[in-house]
Formats: structure tokens, C-alpha cells, sequence
């Protein structure tokens, strides 16, 4: 295989690769045994992807380039033919030179508040609790009260849309004096107006943070049935402490508000961090490579893709997923631009440090990512070949730097 660099501004690099009529007739004879006659169309197209990856990834490592993105094949990708050579264009961006300050040292850590909502001290209080607690089923008929738990059967449609989270669903809800976010809240809160037995149905919006976009601030109606209601039993609170191995109600209620506090303030210090970012990247202006750009957007998607995967199957989700995932996109596009920046910034902190990250690191990351029964050799060569460890090199790459910057930071 023959290849040409051409740098260009920005950190942009020109790759024109080329294999020849031998190398692509060898390729041809490796996988000669996979395909059946009449599927020369299919072997064509898998050639097609397997030369275009061990081009470029050769290229790359003979060139010593340390790319920041997938590189992009420029035009349509020729059809590889027996005796014909194969020869194609991609584009490559590696981290340009950002002017990062001389001193970190006027560098403040933002503050954030780190206060947990009261359903999140709820919540932490309910899953801190829960293995230790019975139910006994209510016997008289009552309303709700915070602290019971309600078998629930709902029903919700978004101006004709169905919503498959909430269509004819039955589930079990622990109701607490908070009310939860998002579409359970208005239903919790019309429980507490009903009896086992007893039903009704509501209107409201659709929350503004829904995964669905399509269905964001639509009017939704719902019909919500109280089937069955429990007590939580030991009622005394000093009991139910000691049953956890705690001293009293005060230290239960302090270990659930230690909890609460700690995703509070996980939550609020990658804020800060971000923020501590953005004050870098205030004035800079640098190319950032559209791969990159397009890796962020489908981490800010991440949510909606789950939502539309999960529900596929729920009538008339398939139909409109193209049109959501579309405008998901335009959405996620300007915060995704940001993040981008916010990477190369991190990237560009880790070479002036002199940051690396070594194999045990990369490795333990694998480790992670592996499947029950997956052999390690296998992820780790199977995350090399779809350009994934490229990805979670540059993560661990920027964690690193991200740290050093919050450590150099003043309080």
C-alpha cells in the first residue's frame, strides 16, 4: 500500500491512499471462503469497508498522526474490482495548536450549589430503606397519604400520539411528600385524590425534557387508576433505622441526605467544570473537525435513540422516528459544537502537561466494557476495529487533563 500526507490549516490532513491490483486480489483471495457465487455484490461492499479501514489506519500509524475523530472518506467510495487497484481520498484532523495561558494560577473553580431537590432526598430515602420494609395491603378505604404504595394501571396519549412509557401500564409507585419530575408528576399528585378503585383523567403538557421531542409540550391526556394501596410497615421510624443497622430515625434520615448530597454534588461539580472550561475557551477560535462534532451530537441524542429503540414496536413510534431523531439532532447541534471545543481544549491541556495514558489504564477501561463471557482480546480488538478505542483513549486522555486543570484551579 502507497500513501501521500498533505497537511493543511487547522490541523486538517489530506490522506490519499492507494492499494494495488496484487494487494486488492489478495484481499479478494483472504475472504474468498465467506461468500457464496452470486453474492459478489455483498463481498465487493465488505472489501469495500475492510481496505478503507486498514488503509487509513496504516496510513495514520506510518505518518505517526494521532487523530482526534473518525477520518471521513472524501466522495463515494470506489467499488474495489479484481485487477483494478483501489484508491481513495479521506480527510484527517489532528489537534491543531490551541494557545492555552501561560498560568493557571488566576484560575477560579466556579461554585455551584449542590443542594439535592426534595424528591431526590426522597428518592434516596425510599431506595435506602426499601429492602428493610414490608407492605400490608390497606384495609380501609382511604385516600393516599406520603409514605404509602400504590399499584397503579395508566394510560396516556399526546394529541393522538400514544405514550409508550405510560400506555396501559401497570406499575407499582412509592408516594412520597415530593413529587417526582416529568410526566409522573401531575399523576402522583391526582392519586392522592383517589381511592383503590377509583379513577380519573387529567390533562397537562408534556414535559420540555421529554426523550420523544416530537411530543415536547403537547397536551396529554391521561387515565389513571388507583388499584390497590399498602402501608409501609414498621411504621416506627426509629425500628426501621435500627433494622438497617442504624442508630435512629435522625441517623436514617442523615444517611439518605448523605446520599441525595452526594449525586447532588456530583451533578453540580460537572457543572462547575464545564463552566471552568468555557472560561478557557473564551476568545479562542480553532477549526473543529465536523467527526467530532457528529461523536458529540450522538452523545447528546444518546437519550432519544434509547427512547425510540425501546419503543419501536409501540404504535406509531417506528413511523415518526426518522422525523424526532431529526429534529433531536438540530437541537443537540449547538451544545454538541461546544462540548467539541470543550475536548479539543482538555486534549490540547494533556500535550502541555505531558499527560498520557498508559496501557494498564486503557486496559482496566476495556475491562469495563466487557460483556459477561467476553473474552478480552476479543472487545479489545473488536473496539480497535470500529474505531472505539480511539474514543475511550481520548476520554481517559481528557479526564486526565481535566482533573490537573480542577487541581491548578483556585477554590
Amino acid at each position: 500500500m502507497q500513501f501521500t500526507v498533505k497537511r493543511e490549516a487547522g490541523g486538517l490532513c489530506r490522506l490519499h491512499i492507494e492499494f494495488s491490483a496484487d494487494e486488492v486480489a489478495e484481499a479478494f483471495a483472504e475472504d474468498a471462503d465467506l461468500w457464496d457465487p452470486g453474492e459478489e455484490a455483498l463481498a465487493a461492499e465488505a472489501m469495500q469497508e475492510m481496505l478503507v479501514r486498514r488503509g487509513m489506519a496504516q496510513a495514520l500509524a506510518d505518518a505517526g498522526l494521532e487523530t482526534i475523530c473518525e477520518p471521513a472518506v472524501l466522495g463515494e467510495k470506489p467499488v474495489p474490482c479484481q485487477g483494478k487497484p483501489f484508491v481513495f481520498e479521506a480527510d484527517a484532523s489532528v489537534l491543531p495548536d490551541i494557545p492555552l495561558p501561560g498560568d493557571f494560577a488566576s484560575l477560579k473553580m466556579p461554585a455551584v450549589d449542590a443542594a439535592p431537590t426534595p424528591y431526590e432526598l426522597q428518592e434516596a430515602y425510599d431506595m435506602l430503606t426499601r429492602r428493610a420494609v414490608r407492605l400490608r395491603e390497606v384495609a380501609q378505604s382511604r385516600c393516599p397519604r406520603p409514605g404509602d404504595v400504590a399499584d397503579v394501571e395508566v394510560e396516556a396519549e399526546a394529541e393522538g400520539f400514544p405514550l409508550p412509557e405510560l400506555h396501559r401500564r401497570k406499575c407499582q409507585r412509592w408516594l412520597g411528600k415530593a413529587q417526582p419530575e416529568g410526566l409522573w408528576g401531575p399523576l402522583e399528585k391526582a392519586l392522592f385524590g383517589l381511592r383503590p378503585g377509583e379513577s380519573c383523567e387529567l390533562s397537562f403538557p408534556c414535559p420540555q425534557e421529554h426523550a420523544d421531542p416530537l411530543l415536547r409540550g403537547r397536551p396529554v391526556r391521561a387515565h389513571v387508576k388507583l388499584v390497590r394501596l399498602w402501608d409501609r410497615l414498621p411504621k416506627d421510624e426509629n425500628k426501621l433505622a435500627r433494622s438497617l443497622g442504624l442508630k435512629d430515625a435522625k441517623a436514617l434520615r442523615g444517611a439518605a441526605a448523605m446520599r441525595a448530597k452526594g449525586k447532588a454534588s456530583a451533578r453540580s461539580r460537572e457543572k462547575a467544570e464545564e463552566m471552568l472550561v468555557d472560561s478557557l475557551l473564551e476568545g479562542l477560535d480553532f477549526h473543529v473537525p465536523q467527526g467530532l462534532i457528529d461523536h458529540c451530537c450522538a452523545q447528546e441524542m444518546q437519550d432519544t435513540m434509547l427512547w425510540y429503540a425501546n419503543f419501536q414496536a409501540s404504535p406509531g413510534v417506528a413511523a415518526r422516528w426518522d422525523e424526532g431523531l431529526a429534529l433531536a439532532e438540530r437541537e443537540a447541534g449547538p451544545k454538541a459544537v461546544q462540548d467539541a471545543r470543550r475536548i479539543m481544549l482538555l486534549l490540547a491541556l494533556a500535550r502541555r502537561l505531558g499527560l498520557e495514558v498508559s496501557a494498564a489504564e486503557l486496559d482496566e477501561a476495556v475491562a469495563g466494557l466487557q460483556r459477561p463471557g467476553e473474552d478480552a482480546a476479543g472487545c479489545r480488538a473488536m473496539l480497535e476495529e470500529n474505531g472505539s478505542l480511539a474514543i475511550l483513549r481520548r476520554g481517559l486522555l481528557a479526564g486526565k487533563a481535566l482533573e490537573a486543570l480542577c487541581g491548578m484551579a483556585g477554590r
